[in-house]
């Protein structure tokens, strides 16, 4: 262990700067910046199990996981009581003022006070090392000199009790030798909590069904060679092709009764990559190609879609997509209209009719089945609409978000039709942005929207009435109750994020963002008024540093009244912004670079909920009194990218040769074994990075979960389910188990194309969640504020 130790530091600093620059950074003036680091508290990843120091990706004291008195500007951080949601932040009676508002309730120190962000006593030994260090000198200046390397080090992060690797307090110097590339990478890993890799554990995992083989591939540019047959798992391919699956996500997915029913997306991260990014070149790595204009195809990387239909009763798989080429007039017109779709992207059901809807060519294209035999009902487009992504059903209506036609913002639609009339729908709200994700919370529908003519932003609709909401309700006001320049400090980062998953929860509102990997960084370069040197590979680090970000995850409660309350849950105090003096991206503990919240302290832990990768908040749902989150893990496309270029190539995309450099390291992979901690015999190769990879987080995506009595989020998995190739926790339905839908678009791996799977909870006797849920019963929120009881005018109304 003490060899791992000894590399630790070393890792950090470089794992996202030098390395990706391949060049150091000499001892650069930082321009005053104070280095940055996460002081939030951990991410508890076992609450049965808390403090475990043989955990992998908790190395012993120094690892900064469970750093409490490095926190001391957030003491609601200090301990799990003081974690306690109500103990901390939601104590009304201690906040409330006798004649105005409750204070916003979060710790009374939220700044940097006096080096308050070290450890106790490390202000005194940073500055008697400092007066040691120039004791016998006498040239003029050294005092303020000392001075100098003292004002650096108060604000540099050192974890808990760690006086091992993290002696450069006594040092001072050594903080004037970070250039901002190497202080980007230092907050982003150094001071980061890692996965501990035992996990829940708790919950069995029924595989349903996979995306099929559906076509051969050649190489890039080559024709498509004929299938040889079909087995069941899709097409056999001749020798000389790959198979291959397309289907990359399960889009949108819905449940009536016993049966399932999904809609698929192909090559997502293709399309994303070309139209997003602007990326033209063909990539082909080990797991997934995207042929984009060089593609024999006409529609390049477009495939159509699939509808499945699957019967929980008898395990069966059906694909109920209407065939273009029937016989039956309806059926093909239906079919044709599939064709021209770029994936089914939401699903929604309502007394026994099934939705499907997603982008086409020209406007939005929606089919209803029977939900009950799968029988297709109709389809139609509407050219009005751009987009469309959730449905929800609210006192016994049905809901849907849209995007209205380029910078006209969205709507919310409500579904007033019947077997006569499947397509009738009423606009009843609308919104700046495309209306992303839908729920409902204290009697209204919350909508997330996507950045357009404005940011990002939470909007609020009226009180929905025991009729449900009409085309009255469409020119009253939908409230924007928070945008993400409340939070984001960097106004091109602002720009480019959207809006995630939301839900419901034990009196608060949830809900996360979106971050498509590389898009800030891209609209960083193009920005004029940034002034980047785009010729300096540092500079270029630096900007994909700063504009990255990871999810963060916020709630709220008692929306648009005095009472109100917003909080992060997951996120940064301060985030990387763009210095005009420097020229540069930057970080810093300072009011430039904290956010914008009135409340700037992460209340349970950092973006990204403690992994860097994490980019998309994709799902959300309740099960059995817990909150459960699903996320995209972008780390296995950048682990691809690394197996197609070398780095610092000129070939490849500047935004492929930042995601992929990090990774162009060989390692002996550790083996199976009880204790991570101790495979590192396994580690074959000499360089620092492979020391540190052990505790970097898993390929795939991550499913949390958060206990109404415990709190905090606790992973479920963080490896796609079993399935690294899993990238995203696509969709969730919260039923009699939690079925998840996942976006897999590795379309030439053995375990690539999406996958349906079923997560049950085992009964537990003695399970230390299990055991406080009867706690919970009486919800402790709502004890203390009789605001959160539901207002008279639709606490009655009769569910439909």
């Amino acid at each position: 262990m003490k060899g791992l130790e000894q590399w630790k530091w070393f890792g950090h600093v470089l794992v996202l700067g030098l390395f990706m620059l391949g060049a150091a950074c000499g001892p650069e003036d930082p321009g005053g910046d104070d280095a940055g680091g996460d002081e939030t508290g951990d991410i508890d990843q076992n609450p049965g199990d808390e403090g475990n120091p043989s955990d992998e990706g908790d190395p012993g004291e120094g690892s900064g996981n469970e750093d409490q008195e490095g926190n001391e500007d957030d003491p609601g951080n200090e301990d799990d009581a003081a974690n306690d949601d109500e103990a901390a932040n939601d104590d009304e009676v201690a906040n409330d003022e006798p004649d105005g508002c409750p204070k916003e309730g979060c710790p009374e120190d939220d700044g940097v006070k006096d080096g308050g962000d070290i450890k106790d006593g490390t202000k005194d030994e940073c500055k008697e090392g400092c007066e040691e260090k120039y004791a016998d000198g006498d040239k003029e200046g050294e005092k303020d000199e000392c001075d100098e390397h003292h004002d650096k080090c108060k604000d540099w992060y050192c974890p808990k009790d760690d006086h091992k690797w993290c002696g450069w307090k006594h040092d001072c110097e050594f903080e004037l030798e970070l250039c901002p590339l190497t202080r980007l990478a230092a907050y982003w890993i150094g001071s980061r909590p890692f996965f501990k890799m035992d996990l829940l554990k708790d919950m069995d995992v029924e595989f349903l069904a996979r995306a099929p083989y559906d076509e051969c591939y050649a190489g890039i540019g080559m024709p498509y060679p004929e299938p040889e047959g079909s087995d069941e798992f899709g097409v056999i391919c001749p020798d000389d092709s790959l198979p291959k699956r397309n289907e990359a996500y399960v889009w949108g997915m819905t449940k009536v009764g016993d049966n399932v029913i999904f809609g698929t997306a192909p090559n997502v991260h293709c399309l994303v990559m070309d139209s997003y990014l602007g990326i033209e070149t063909p990539i082909e790595t080990d797991a997934w190609v995207c042929e984009f204009g060089e593609a024999t195809s006409m529609r390049r990387d477009t495939r159509a879609p699939n509808i499945y239909f699957y019967d929980m009763e008898n395990h069966e798989l059906t694909n109920i997509s209407p065939d273009p080429d029937s016989e039956d007039d309806f059926e093909a017109e239906a079919g044709a209209m599939l064709l021209g779709t770029l994936g089914l992207r939401s699903a929604g059901s309502f007394e026994g009719v099934a939705f499907l809807a997603g982008p086409g060519l020209g406007g939005i294209n929606l089919f209803a089945f029977d939900g009950e035999t799968g029988e297709l009902l109709g389809a139609e487009n509407r050219t009005e609409y751009t987009d469309i992504r959730e449905w929800i059903v609210v006192k016994g209506a049905l809901y849907t978000g849209v995007a209205l036609r380029r910078g006209e913002g969205g709507a919310v639609l409500r579904w007033m039709g019947s077997d006569e009339d499947l397509f009738n729908f009423q606009e009843v709200g609308y919104v700046p942005g495309s209306a992303a994700n839908l729920a409902e919370h204290e009697g209204r529908i919350f909508v997330t929207t996507w950045p357009g003519p404005e940011v990002f932003g939470l909007f609020m609709s009226p009180l929905i009435p025991c009729g449900g909401l009409t085309e009255e309700h469409q020119e009253e006001e939908w409230k924007n109750v928070w945008s993400i320049t409340d939070y984001e400090p960097d106004p091109t980062a602002a720009r480019v994020t959207g809006g995630g998953a939301l839900t419901s929860y034990k009196g608060h509102l949830y809900w996360g963002t979106m971050h498509v990997p590389g898009l800030a960084f891209r609209a960083a370069l193009h920005d004029p008024d940034l002034e980047l040197d785009t010729s300096d590979r540092k500079v270029l680090a630096a900007t994909f540093l700063g504009t990255h970000r990871a999810i963060s995850v916020f709630r709220g409660r008692n929306f648009g009244s005095c009472k109100e309350k917003l909080q992060i849950v997951y996120g940064e105090k301060y985030l990387p912004r763009y210095d005009p003096e420097e020229q540069s991206y930057t970080i810093a503990r300072s009011d430039f670079h904290r956010n914008q919240m009135q409340c700037s302290v992460p209340l349970w832990g950092p973006s990204g909920l403690g992994n860097f990768f994490n980019n998309y908040t994709w799902a959300m749902a309740v099960l059995d009194n817990h909150l459960y989150i699903g996320t995209m893990d972008f780390s296995g496309l950048m682990a691809s990218f690394a197996s197609a270029f070398t780095p610092f190539d000129d070939d490849p995309p500047v935004a492929a040769e930042m995601l992929v450099a990090p990774l162009h390291v060989e390692c002996e992979e550790p083996v199976e074994c009880d204790d991570p901690m101790n495979c590192e015999e396994t580690v074959e190769s000499d360089d620092p990075l492979c020391k540190f990879r052990p505790f970097l987080p898993r390929r795939g995506a991550d499913l949390f979960r958060i206990s109404a009595c415990h709190g905090k989020a606790s992973a479920v998995f963080v490896d796609g389910v079993g399935n690294p190739m899993n990238y995203g926790i696509r969709t969730i339905v919260a039923d009699d188990a939690l079925y998840l839908g996942t976006a897999n678009p590795m379309n030439l791996h053995e375990d690539g194309g999406w996958e349906l799977l079923r997560l049950t909870k085992p009964v537990c006797e003695k399970d230390s969640v299990c055991e406080k849920d009867p706690e919970c019963e009486k919800d402790p929120v709502c004890e203390k504020d009789p605001e959160c009881e539901k207002d008279p005018e639709y606490a009655g109304c009769p569910e439909k």
